[in-house]
């Protein structure tokens, strides 16, 4: 799915997902699956705040080309959209999520993970070699602007998909998928942006 730059941000995505999801339905099509990058903070508000996708599958490197858009590692997170669950329904209706970032932060059982932290001229990766997820919510960071970092700074870039692809690939893990990609969150200024990844549960509604 593609938009002309200059029509974009007037809804245009959302309303032709949904003629999909309709169009689906009547060909007795209940999931529809795609790929996305999980970097581009604007494909979670999308398809998970806007039309109620969940992605719980990681793909490393999933496109070996390399252009404007992907000038690193092209890995994809697999979301799910399950168009007759009460989720979907829910989303299809209208209805936004809009995570309260603040709530988040403050709870307890949330684990806030930063892939990549620059400081001058040094970058510390968050060291997920061992790591385990514990939180019942975690918020993964990604950044505000992954087409400007890609074209300004390719070392960070670098860094950002090669650690968010470890961290990515223990919370998605193949093998035994407890957590779920739902939804985005920004901080209040706007300038920090996260994945919210949740653990599975019967509240996912899907």
């Amino acid at each position: 799915m593609g938009i002309d730059e200059s029509y974009r941000r007037h809804g245009i995505g959302r309303d032709l997902k949904l003629l999909q999801r309709e169009k689906a339905l009547q060909e007795g099509i209940r999931v529809v699956h795609w790929t996305v990058d999980p970097l581009q903070l604007g494909n979670a508000f999308l398809n998970m705040n806007t039309l109620g996708g969940v992605a719980v599958q990681h793909y490393r490197n999933y496109y070996m080309f390399r252009n404007e858009l992907n000038r690193v590692a092209a890995s994809r997170i697999g979301v799910s959209w399950i168009l007759d669950s009460p989720r979907v329904e829910k989303h299809s209706g209208g209805y936004k999520a809009r995570f309260d970032y603040n709530r988040i932060v403050s709870d307890s059982a949330t684990e806030i993970v930063t892939p990549v932290v620059v400081e001058g001229s040094n970058m510390v990766m968050f060291s997920s070699e061992s790591w385990q997820p514990e939180g019942d919510t975690i918020l993964l960071e990604v950044p505000v602007n992954w087409n400007g970092l890609q074209k300004n700074n390719i070392q960070a870039a670098e860094a950002w998909r090669n650690t968010s692809d470890n961290i990515l690939g223990t919370l998605l893990s193949p093998h035994e998928t407890t957590y779920a990609i739902t939804g985005a969150v920004a901080n209040d200024s706007k300038d920090r942006g996260f994945l919210v990844v949740e653990k599975i549960t019967d509240n996912l509604g899907v």
